[in-house]
């Protein structure tokens, strides 16, 4: 019994502990099942990542939406299409950062995966959110500033001769001035008044009825100084006699006068048909000018685009066309004159002489013109003949597409010299210059070059075009994102020298051949009826 009593002493003693046992395992079951739980949960750093990658992709998104919407580029139909694009970007980097942070059914591979799915879409997100808001502000900022011009700035000098002992306006007085009898009379008159102010005396003036009397009157001592427009001596280089008066004399006394221009949309575009787009580019191509200053208009291009039929007619003026401005009252003056007298002038001039209305006007520097084409990486350009020039020594063009830098296309659409037909082919070579930059510009890989396109066109290109009528073209080209037939015609005219009203004196200039200016104001009509024009040098023969 007493074997008995100990076995079962031994054995309730053995199962006390291996009930003591189990309790133990039990106990330590439990606080692994505690650390897998604290496991599950999200950590700190997690949960913050998945929201500041969720905020700043958002926020970048915003930024862009808000640079879309502000500039009006984009049409509006396609509105709904990108903000749908970027919700659905900023809701898939939310989804993975919440799946890395939130989600306990995945294994860590899985978690690990939406970890870098969330930050490498986030990255690639904002980067291309920035950029393009960027983009798409810059171009807004440019085409603002070089749109909705409603200034033009005349620049005014009183001119003594170079021996003159007079260095400043305070030394002329007493001196006898040589003003222009009728042209440019009204601002003329308000700077004769600044001077009066500013000497605090009268100023005694002879009137004359153009450039050449007042630079005769200099010559012999009648006077002894003169007020005239800055731009008006660049003039006396066409003159006989006259070549380097604009360096006998030189200016003591400077001053601007600004004018407000009207920039308001003309009726006639919704009345005629909107269509039509018409725009005139005045520009220099031989000197340096600053816009938006007044100044000799070298180059006379009407631009004519039907957004319909998809054409664009570039025409061609000469320079020395030889007919009456709309401030000549009727008198007969060299186109290139009309600059003078202000870019409006020019304009009302050219829609008199085709019978037509002209919408809004460009002016270009064309000297820095070849930023642009620089910028575009060149252009492809068509040359009427084979020849070496000779106003910039140094290139050569064959007949047929030549590619052209800035400088090469510069001294193409410069020359008229080495080139049958003088000044008539150097502006048929211009509109073949625009015509190849035209081409250039519609071709997809120029987005490539695109931020230094817009740095071309600052200081070298503006215009009265509304910024919602530049943008609304942009989003018709946007939306047919095809090419341009691009038409150019010249009118033609004979050499002859006869006198200008501003200069009173005779000069070289161009009889209009008026039945190549007919052939050129039908055209310019038959695109305001939607009608399809074919080459004006095929049909003009026909």
């Amino acid at each position: 019994m007493a074997n008995n009593s100990m076995r079962n002493s031994r054995s309730s003693s053995s199962g006390g502990r291996r009930t003591d046992h189990r309790r133990a395992g039990s106990g330590r079951g439990s606080a692994s099942a505690r650390r897998g739980r604290k496991n599950d949960r999200p950590s700190v750093v997690s949960i913050i990542l998945a929201v500041e990658m969720t905020v700043l992709t958002l926020g970048a998104a915003v930024f862009f939406l808000y640079t879309v919407f502000h500039s009006g580029l984009l049409n509006t139909r396609y509105d709904a299409a990108l903000i749908a694009f970027c919700v659905v970007i900023v809701a898939v980097v939310g989804f993975l950062g919440w799946m890395h942070a939130f989600n306990r059914r995945i294994g860590k591979g899985a978690k690990r995966g939406c970890f870098i799915g969330s930050v490498v879409l986030t990255v690639f997100a904002v980067i291309v959110f920035i950029i393009g808001g960027l983009y798409v502000y810059r171009t807004e900022d440019t085409l603002r500033e070089v749109t909705g011009t409603t200034i033009e700035i005349s620049s005014y000098a009183v001119y003594v001769s170079d021996d003159d002992p007079a260095q400043t306006l305070e030394d002329t007085r007493g001196y006898t001035y040589g003003i222009l009898q009728t042209q440019d009379r009204e601002n003329i008159d308000i700077v004769l008044s600044d001077i009066r102010s500013e000497l605090g005396a009268t100023v005694s003036y002879n009137e004359y009825p153009g450039l050449i009397g007042i630079a005769d009157a200099m010559r012999s001592g009648e006077i002894q100084a003169m007020l005239i427009g800055s731009s008006f001596t660049d003039t006396y280089e066409s003159f006989e006699g006259y070549e380097t008066f604009s360096s006998e004399i030189r200016p003591v006394w400077s001053t601007e006068v600004t004018v407000e221009l009207q920039t308001e949309v003309p009726e006639h575009v919704e009345e005629e048909n909107e269509h039509v787009f018409t725009l005139y580019i005045s520009g220099s191509d031989t000197r340096n000018s600053t816009l938006p200053s007044r100044g000799l208009s070298d180059v006379n291009l009407i631009v004519r685009m039907n957004t319909e039929t998809h054409q664009i007619l570039i025409l061609n003026t000469p320079r020395d066309y030889y007919v009456p401005t709309t401030v000549s009252n009727g008198a007969l003056d060299k186109l290139t004159q009309a600059g003078d007298y202000g870019v409006l002038c020019s304009m009302g001039t050219l829609a008199m002489l085709y019978g037509i209305d002209i919408d809004y006007y460009a002016r270009v520097n064309f000297v820095g013109f070849t930023d642009i084409i620089n910028a575009v990486g060149g252009v492809n350009v068509w040359s009427d003949y084979t020849f070496d020039t000779q106003q910039v020594v140094g290139y050569h063009f064959n007949e047929g597409y030549n590619y052209m830098t800035g400088d090469a296309a510069l001294a193409f659409a410069r020359e008229r010299y080495a080139v049958p037909g003088g000044d008539n082919q150097r502006g048929v070579d211009q509109m073949h210059v625009l015509e190849g930059l035209i081409d250039k510009l519609t071709d997809p890989s120029v987005l490539t070059r695109y931020l230094d396109i817009l740095d071309g066109l600052e200081g070298t290109f503006e215009s009265n075009v509304p910024y919602d009528v530049m943008t609304e073209l942009v989003q018709m080209q946007l939306d047919y994102g095809g090419g341009w037939e691009v038409y150019t015609y010249a009118v033609k005219g004979t050499g002859d020298m006869q006198p200008t009203y501003t200069a009173h004196h005779d000069a070289y200039v161009t009889w209009p051949d008026y039945s190549t200016v007919e052939f050129a104001s039908q055209m310019l009509n038959a695109m305001v009826n939607d009608e399809v024009i074919t080459d004006p040098d095929l049909a003009e023969g026909m």
